[in-house]
């Protein structure tokens, strides 16, 4: 029983940063076999603390002490990257703000302790209920106060080098808060006072954290903004071209119409006829999906892969895609299909095709456009760069439609195999 409670007692620090961690990210999604990778974590984590129990009470212990607690930390932080789909930045940023958020429980324990001095004599399982309890207690406040409504809101892009440079940070201002209590024999009142010292700092590094988020926020929305002017421009060629598309196709049709009225027998008459059901039949070929603003991205498209003599495909069931925003929508499908033509257009006419498909599969929707091509597609972070002089403006609208996917908690496909590009997307259903 004397070796389950040392155990415990030396394992706190494990259990406490584990919990802290899981509140931050629990919401998250999750890779698989998440549980038993957390679950290897802990028990590794509080194997690893065991250590302490060779490690000398002096100063050298001391030290290693507080290495042993940072790589405790390190080790949750990366067992909670490999159980979570979230950048390694974002992981290491939350897993930061938990540790800061442990010790400023662990410092409210020693304010306690110093005000009460009694509980300094109640040593063994009931000072680790006494510390545990009331860093839970902390913890459950924290939440309902604070992080509820932070867990809600979206992940922003942070620097890792940053992030590194604020945990590195945190292990030092804890490091030697914890060497100044340790030599430092003073009255409770200056021992409060460099606790209070020690909670003020976390919630510096807290707030230093919260601010590389707003940064990254920033210059998401940044890129996005950049991303958005260059789709309008080139959504203004795309309109400019369609209306030309319908001013010479009025102009055919005035023509076919006249011609009608001077034909000399019945079957040139009946071959103008045929001719006129031709182009109207190319002018109005609009997929009906059963959403307006589907209907509208595919009538616009449609002219103007006839214009190129570009063979579109579209299979699409629109009756579940109320759930977006009809601006999102379209400018989600009308990025898809810009891409698609623009790549197409740069191969000979008889390969020119695009295969759009959306249907609603278990409770989600399926997007999926498919297309050849011709020449090196380079994967560079999340865009793709192709063998065009326009580097720098191409691939903007992939980063549009990844925006708007994960806005609606989806998950994007790229692949670019076998002369095809595929983009699929999936989104749930709300």
């Amino acid at each position: 029983m004397t070796e389950i409670i040392t155990t415990l007692v030396l394992g706190e620090f494990a259990f406490e940063i584990f919990i802290i961690d899981f509140i931050l990210l629990y919401r998250k999604a999750t890779r698989k076999y998440a549980f038993p990778t957390l679950l290897s974590v802990l028990a590794l984590s509080i194997a690893l603390l065991q250590f302490r129990r060779i490690i000398p009470a002096n100063d050298i212990g001391l030290v290693f002490s507080s290495l042993l607690y940072f790589a405790d930390y390190l080790i949750v932080t990366m067992g909670f990257f490999l159980a979570y789909k979230l950048p390694l930045a974002n992981v290491i940023s939350l897993s930061t703000i938990g540790y800061c958020l442990q010790h400023i429980g662990y410092s409210i324990v020693q304010i306690l302790t110093c005000l009460i001095p009694t509980l300094n004599m109640s040593l063994g399982v009931y000072y680790f209920m006494f510390s545990f309890g009331t860093i839970l207690i902390f913890y459950a406040s924290v939440y309902f106060l604070f992080l509820r409504r932070m867990m809600t809101q979206e992940d922003s892009p942070i620097s890792l080098k940053r992030i590194i440079l604020s945990s590195l940070l945190l292990y030092i201002i804890t490091s030697v808060i914890n060497l100044v209590m340790t030599q430092t024999e003073a009255a409770p009142l200056a021992l409060i006072c460099i606790r209070l010292l020690a909670i003020f700092s976390c919630l510096f590094v807290i707030n230093l954290q919260r601010s590389y988020a707003l940064v990254g926020t920033k210059e998401k929305e940044n890129n996005v903004l950049t991303t958005l002017i260059q789709n309008e421009q080139a959504h203004q060629r795309m309109s400019e071209e369609s209306i030309n598309i319908i001013n010479i196709k009025v102009h055919d049709l005035k023509k076919l119409i006249n011609s009608l009225t001077t034909a000399e027998d019945e079957k040139s008459r009946k071959e103008i006829a045929l001719e006129t059901d031709k182009a109207l039949k190319e002018y109005s070929s609009i997929a009906h999906t059963q959403n307006k603003t589907l209907d509208n991205i595919l009538f616009e498209k449609n002219l103007i892969c006839l214009n190129r003599n570009i063979h579109l495909v579209a299979i699409c069931d629109g009756r579940h895609l109320s759930f977006m925003n009809p601006i999102d929508l379209y400018s989600l499908v009308t990025n898809l299909l810009d891409n698609a033509i623009e790549a197409v257009s740069q191969l000979a006419e008889s390969e020119r095709s695009i295969r759009l498909r959306i249907i609603t599969k278990n409770d989600r929707i399926q997007i999926e456009v498919s297309n050849p091509y011709k020449g090196k597609v380079v994967r560079q972070k999340d865009s793709f760069l192709s063998s065009k002089a326009d580097k720098i403006n191409h691939g903007f609208g992939l980063k549009s439609v990844q925006f708007l996917v994960e806005k609606y908690h989806g998950n994007m496909v790229v692949e670019a195999e076998s002369d095809t590009f595929t983009v699929l997307i999936v989104m749930p259903l709300d």
